[in-house]
C-alpha cells in the first residue's frame, strides 16, 4: 500500500505560512492599538490628577495650565494614532481572513484528494482479496 502524497503539498505549506504571518501581523497591530489605548487611559488619569491637585498661586496656576495643555495635545495625538492603528488593524484582520480562506480551500482539496486515494486503495485491496479468494478456490 503506497503512502498518500498531496500533489499541492508545498503550496499548502506555503499558504499555512502566509496565514501564520498574516495572523502575527494582525496580533501585532492589535497589541499596538491596545498599548496606545492604555497610554491614552494613563494620560487621562494623569490629567485628572493634575486638575484635582489644584494650584495655590498664579505661577502654579500657569504651570498647571501649561502641563494640562501639553497633556491635551498629547491626548489629541494619541487619539489620531489610535484611529490610524484601528484602520491598520482592520486591514490586517481582513488580510488574515483572506489568507485563512486560501488555506482552507487547499485544505478541502487535500481532504478530497485523500478520500479519492483511500477509495482507490480500498478498491485495490478488495481486488487483491478477490484475486486471492479466486486462487484459493481453484487450488482447492
Amino acid at each position: 500500500m503506497s503512502n498518500f502524497a498531496f500533489r499541492l503539498q508545498r503550496v499548502f505549506e506555503y499558504r499555512e505560512l502566509e496565514e501564520g504571518w498574516a495572523k502575527n501581523n494582525f496580533l501585532n497591530k492589535h497589541l499596538a492599538r491596545m498599548d496606545a489605548e492604555g497610554e491614552l487611559f494613563q494620560l487621562q488619569e494623569d490629567r485628572r490628577f493634575l486638575l484635582s491637585a489644584g494650584a495655590d498661586d498664579l505661577q502654579s496656576r500657569q504651570e498647571l495650565e501649561i502641563r494640562v495643555q501639553k497633556l491635551d495635545d498629547h491626548e489629541r495625538a494619541l487619539k489620531l494614532l489610535i484611529q490610524q492603528l484601528m484602520v491598520e488593524e482592520e486591514q490586517a484582520r481582513d488580510e488574515w481572513i483572506l489568507k485563512k480562506q486560501d488555506k482552507s480551500a487547499l485544505e478541502k482539496l487535500k481532504d478530497k484528494a485523500y478520500e479519492v486515494w483511500m477509495y482507490r486503495q480500498n478498491r485495490a485491496e478488495q481486488a487483491a482479496l478477490d484475486e486471492w479468494a479466486t486462487q484459493q478456490r481453484r487450488t482447492a
